[in-house]
């Protein structure tokens, strides 16, 4: 047995020395440290693959022999282990692979790497690619379809995985079905679809036999357009479709679940979620992810003068408005000017408009500027606000050449016109008979002086004053000047009272446009009560008891500025001696 094997050996030897030009000594082969193994033994090249590495371990100088000319090497010797690249330049032929190998040898040990390459316009693809998934029972078959100009066949590894076609040349639609699945296992399978130069795979899923909702595409995306698509579903239950944001529309048709999406009118991406149920099983569900995209983003600010030129505002303020013209959401940003703010919703989506409201720039204040931004997720604009420079401060009377007020000695009241833009206020000096009416406390703008003087009274000089007008320029003086009060009188009604002997009280009128006058008696047994007033007025006397034989009288003394007034006041006695025969020479006249 061991002279076979070593037969055996030997020939194997001699075939790689014949063919790559080096050789293995059987025996130390076996024996020997040497060390060479590369990862792949087989590189395959296409008109879309033009390079592959290869991994070389090694423990000893190696190098690359008997290579075909459309090979090339990123390094064709080394030490140890490395990595090379291996690329084939394009194939000539249209219709035709080739085949070609190399040799790598480290002392007397040697690794054949075979090549292949397929034809210039060859075709492999292979359609879906991702998992076919299959509930238990396998109702109905999933199909790929096999897109090539060439031969190809399939391969898989399990019995109850089932292929309709396993071979074939050019293009092909496949089916692929599952028996049964009666554990509670999943189960996997990888269906191989060779052509002479190259391998793709589909990987075959089959849950167990425990309830399941599977959609074979858990991701749909839909362009901006919408439209439907279908999902096949694998499941062991009736199930029932729900869209969790309205997106979309979900519609069961047998094991497909069908979804619509009409056209996104926006440039937002938009998404949904399907949940996938069963009424009395909450633990039952499967989802599917739907996203739409968004038209391409758009965002204008009318009017189109805003995009050069700043939102304008006189320095009285006020409101303004911006358009917006979007197909994305928006939200706008103030600056930090407090006296700019955006008084309408600070948020939307389409189109739609934001108020502004600017503030009055205070009195000598410089133009300003401020800024509003409006932000979505793909753009962003800026509209500058400039408001014009305060007003200058003034303030002016009406008429300007106006400077004194007069008034005659009865007083009375006049207006004057103040025009400003400040606040102002009013007082006067004299405020005892000049008085202001209005405005009673301090005003802005535009306003009405109204001054009243009292009369000047009687025999009084004329008399001057100033009333101030005040404000932050400083002040502005109107004079008010009042002619002298009018001739002094005092008359008494009447001139002589007659009192009775008993005495008492008596009184008499004074009239007069005096402010201030005084009454006085000369004779003690008549007193004044009322010793002084103003203007007209009544002056009371208090007589005494006239007990005498003889008649008396008094005299009351008006005094004022002008002079003195009297007022003569007689009394008979109460009793007279003698009769009507023999009178009293001192009595008047009979009682």
């Amino acid at each position: 047995m061991e002279r076979h094997y070593s037969l055996y050996y030997i020939t194997i030897g001699i075939l790689l020395f014949c063919i790559t030009g080096c050789y293995s000594d059987l025996d130390g082969l076996l024996t020997s440290k040497d060390l060479l193994s590369v990862d792949k033994e087989l590189l395959e090249f296409s008109d879309k693959v033009n390079s592959q590495s290869l991994s070389i371990k090694a423990n000893g100088l190696w190098s690359i022999k008997n290579a075909n000319d459309f090979l090339a090497f990123s390094q064709t010797s080394g030490s140890d282990d490395a990595i090379i690249d291996v690329s084939a330049s394009d194939n000539p032929s249209a219709t035709n692979s080739r085949e070609g190998s190399f040799a790598i040898e480290l002392n007397k040990i040697c690794q054949i790497i075979k090549v292949k390459q397929t034809p210039k316009n060859y075709v492999f693809e292979v359609t879906p690619t991702e998992q076919l998934v299959f509930g238990p029972k396998d109702e109905k078959g999933q199909t790929v379809f096999i897109h090539t100009n060439t031969d190809w066949n399939v391969f898989h590894k399990y019995s109850w995985c089932k292929v309709t076609d396993v071979k074939g040349t050019g293009d092909k639609t496949i089916t692929i079905s599952c028996e049964n699945n009666t554990t509670s296992e999943d189960r996997y399978d990888t269906l191989q679809i060779k052509t002479s130069y190259e391998t793709r795979y589909v990987p075959i899923y089959q849950s167990g036999s425990t309830y399941y909702i599977v959609p074979s595409v858990p991701n749909l995306s839909f362009e901006t357009r919408g439209g439907e698509k279908v999902v096949p579903i694998a499941s062991n239950i009736d199930w029932i479709a729900q869209s969790l944001h309205s997106l979309c529309t979900p519609r069961r048709n047998g094991n497909d679940l069908s979804v619509s999406v009409e056209q996104n009118t926006t440039a937002e991406e938009l998404k949904d979620t399907i949940l996938l149920y069963v009424v009395d099983k909450p633990s039952v569900k499967g989802y599917v992810y739907v996203s739409q995209q968004g038209l391409e983003p758009k965002l204008a600010i009318k009017p189109d003068s805003l995009a050069t030129k700043p939102l304008r505002f006189t320095n009285q303020g006020g409101e303004g408005t911006i358009s917006i013209e979007s197909n994305l959401k928006w939200s706008v940003k103030s600056s930090d000017e407090s006296w700019c703010r955006v008084t309408s919703d600070k948020s939307g989506s389409g189109n739609g408009s934001v108020k502004i409201s600017v503030d009055k720039n205070p009195l000598g204040a410089s133009r300003r500027n401020a800024a509003i931004t409006i932000m979505t997720s793909a753009l962003t604009k800026v509209v500058n606000i400039y408001q014009e420079p305060g007003e200058e401060p003034y303030i002016n009377l009406i008429p300007a050449t106006l400077e004194t007020l007069n008034y005659e000695n009865v007083g009375g009241m006049q207006s004057l016109k103040v025009e400003s833009n400040i606040e102002w206020t009013v007082e006067s000096d004299k405020t005892y008979w000049c008085h202001i009416e209005s405005p009673s406390s301090a005003m802005t703008g535009n306003g009405e002086i109204r001054i009243r003087v009292d009369v000047n009274s009687a025999e009084a000089s004329e008399r001057n004053c100033n009333v101030f007008i005040k404000s932050s320029l400083g002040n502005k003086t109107i004079k008010v000047h009042q002619a002298k009060g009018e001739a002094g009188y005092v008359k008494t009604t009447p001139s002589n009272l007659e009192v009775k002997p008993q005495g008492g009280a008596v009184t008499f009128v004074i009239e007069s446009n005096l402010s201030n006058w005084t009454a006085s008696s000369d004779k003690e047994w008549c007193k004044v009560q009322t010793a002084s007033g103003s203007f007209n007025g009544t002056v009371s006397l208090s007589v005494e008891l006239n007990s005498g034989t003889d008649a008396r009288d008094a005299t009351i003394t008006i005094k004022s500025v002008i002079g003195d007034v009297t007022v003569t006041v007689h009394q008979e006695p109460k009793d007279v001696p003698g009769d009507d025969d023999n009178p009293n020479p001192k009595y008047s006249r009979k009682r």
